[in-house]
């Protein structure tokens, strides 16, 4: 058994959390990668570059949850 919360006591989850928790992280990353699509067009590239991701981290402010 893996300890997942070693710090609260949780040592059980459901499967349907899991399955939310995938759903919204995939969800998320796909809208992500989405938006840095846009910022590669707008460059008139067709090849993302990591430049692209910080851009739209930046974009997002600091509100994002990936910004954290």
């Amino acid at each position: 058994m893996v300890d997942l919360f070693p710090r609260s006591g949780i040592n059980r989850i459901q499967v349907s959390a899991l399955q939310a928790l995938q759903e919204a992280t995939e969800a998320y990353i796909v809208q992500f990668f989405e938006d840095c699509i846009l910022l590669t067009q707008h460059a008139n590239r067709v090849t993302l570059q990591v430049r692209d991701m910080i851009l739209m981290r930046r974009l997002r402010g600091r509100d994002d949850i990936i910004n954290r």
